[in-house]
């Protein structure tokens, strides 16, 4: 959350580093590489791990956050995060997040290929049926420097604000889900249930 725990680290020569943390106001640091080790080391406590993925320099442009009620777009937000941007323009007002509907003309490419391929293809590598998914989710997506677009990260349990244009389809969604756990419950205490999935909400 807020940046925290995401670095931009760059090669200085002779063995150093340049790293900036994308917390507010955060400021770059020379370090040699065994510091910034040191300092990530509790990144691997427990079962943490890091993530590296390749700095894209399109930041300025703003991220895409694809809003999701299990395997379906519903929403988007066109928003602008400050760090990392070069000094002159991190200072500068922000833009407000935009919000956007799943129909969106600019985002059309977005939503047939999240729809289409990247999600198929993510239930089929984690092994996950539809209503594994959650009712409310995102990822966020960057420019690369190709025209195409990057998965930045993906929110689960920390998705807010949603597009208010979004909320029927997640209650919706959410509503079919306890639906479907009732149900099951019921055909566990009762061998003679027959349990019949409830209409789709979309």
């Amino acid at each position: 959350m807020g940046g925290n725990g995401v670095w931009k680290v760059e090669a200085a020569g002779g063995g150093r580093l340049i790293v900036q943390h994308a917390v507010r106001d955060a400021q770059p640091e020379h370090m040699t590489l065994d510091d910034f080790v040191a300092r990530c080391e509790v990144y691997f406590a427990g079962p943490g791990r890091m993530v590296e993925q390749p700095f894209q320099d399109r930041l300025e442009e703003g991220m895409i956050r694809v809003y999701l009620a299990h395997d379906r777009v519903v929403g988007f937000a066109h928003q602008y995060p400050r760090a990392f941007l070069p000094a002159s323009d991190a200072g500068a007002p922000a833009a407000p997040k935009r919000f956007e509907q799943a129909s969106a003309p600019a985002y059309r490419e977005l939503k047939t290929k999240m729809e289409t391929e990247w999600m198929p293809e993510l239930q089929r590598i984690l092994g996950l049926e539809t209503h594994d998914l959650p009712v409310i989710w995102d990822a966020d997506f960057l420019r690369g420097m190709d025209g195409r677009y990057v998965l930045c990260e993906i929110n689960v349990s920390s998705t807010f604000a949603v597009p208010e244009h979004a909320m029927p389809t997640v209650a919706g969604a959410a509503l079919e889900r306890a639906s479907e756990r009732r149900k099951l419950r019921d055909r566990d205490s009762n061998p003679n249930f027959r349990f019949q999935r409830p209409a789709s909400y979309r």
